[in-house]
């Protein structure tokens, strides 16, 4: 059962189990034969059919938002990346964006992350855009949602002015007592861009008009220190084909690895924003090293130990920040600086550098 479910899954299946007579020994092997294997190339889809009746009209990147403004024009926006506030308070977020915004950053990127109850990143999107007037950018994941609930949030996102969006599959969720359960979905990053360029382009999820079409910006996640780079770079043709307008990199502390990276991607090229951390501490550095060794070499993890001997880290963490984002000025065509709120005032100096 095990090697004929290893060559079901290198043949295309997405699914495989055993019927009657199947035992837990039999799923473990087939488990064991079937985790390094990877499906046959195939770019998901949502093959809907298509009213003929209705007319494309998709907006261009430059009408969409400022981020799609800024990068039409090649003038190298800068995003800084915030989390939402704990409770429903969101007056000292909105003065750190003022901050921001007064200092020269294009847009903020919003996301909820984890510990206690945080504000929606919806909410907190629609009211920097509301009183603060800085244009926001949000993720959206299709694990755990259907296409309709996604549907629904794409069509309320684009009403309420929120028009950059990146498309994510999502991290899975454990359920209860077991680890190895979690909750399906029914398409991934790729099928989720493919539903919002079919929205851009005045069509619903079953290919009928939903009149005026939407205008979101869409952007996807692109790895290039992904331990199978190979598979990252079949993904990522199939995001740009199903309508990726750009994409942001996981934390980037190593601008050769991803100087040397992009040629990979030379064919399917769309604007990359390079995600720089403001490092503040050595450990910030080791929990980087996990990830692989492209994202923080030895060289940097000695220079921060020699910081932290030396008292200096959060110093020694900005210096490095400058130095990636002038590294990579030449060869990406935007920035996003992820930064602790502690950090922000941190930020100017980056801004300044390209």
């Amino acid at each position: 059962m095990a090697s004929y479910a290893r060559r079901f899954v290198k043949a295309g299946v997405r699914l495989v189990g055993g019927c009657c007579g199947t035992t837990p020994a039999h799923i473990r092997a087939m488990k064991e034969a079937v985790v390094a294997a990877r499906p046959a190339a195939r770019p998901p889809r949502l093959d809907a059919p298509r009213d003929e009746s209705v007319e494309l009209n998709t907006p261009e990147r430059g009408a969409k938002s400022v981020l799609g403004q800024r990068l039409a024009e090649r003038a190298f926006p800068v995003c800084v990346q915030i989390r939402s506030p704990k409770g429903c308070d969101p007056r000292p977020t909105l003065e750190h964006v003022r901050e921001l915004h007064e200092a020269g950053v294009d847009l903020v990127s919003v996301f909820e992350g984890r510990g206690g109850a945080r504000m929606s990143a919806f909410a907190l999107a629609q009211i920097i855009q509301r009183e603060v007037g800085t244009e926001t950018l949000l993720e959206i994941a299709s694990r755990h949602r259907t296409l309709l609930r996604m549907q629904a949030t794409v069509l309320g996102a684009h009403a309420l002015g929120l028009h950059n969006l990146v498309a994510v599959t999502g991290p899975p969720l454990t359920l209860g007592e077991y680890p190895d359960a979690t909750k399906d979905f029914e398409v991934d990053s790729i099928g989720l861009s493919n539903m919002i360029r079919r929205l851009n382009e005045g069509r619903d999820v079953a290919g009928q008009s939903i009149g005026t079409p939407t205008a979101i910006h869409l952007g996807v996640h692109l790895d290039p220190f992904a331990v199978d780079t190979e598979y990252e770079v079949r993904r990522f043709e199939w995001k740009v084909d199903a309508g990726a307008e750009y994409a942001l990199t996981p934390p980037v502390v190593d601008a050769k690895a991803l100087v040397e990276f992009l040629p990979r991607i030379a064919h399917c090229r769309i604007p990359i924003l390079a995600t720089i951390p403001l490092i503040g501490r050595f450990r910030d550095v080791e929990r980087l090293r996990q990830f692989g060794a492209g994202r923080a070499p030895q060289a940097l993890l000695d220079r921060m130990m020699r910081a932290e001997r030396e008292g200096r880290e959060r110093e020694e963490g900005l210096a490095i920040a400058v130095e990636t984002a002038r590294a990579l000025r030449e060869h990406v065509e935007g920035l996003q600086v992820v930064a602790q709120t502690a950090r922000l005032s941190d930020v100017p100096p980056i801004v300044e550098a390209v």
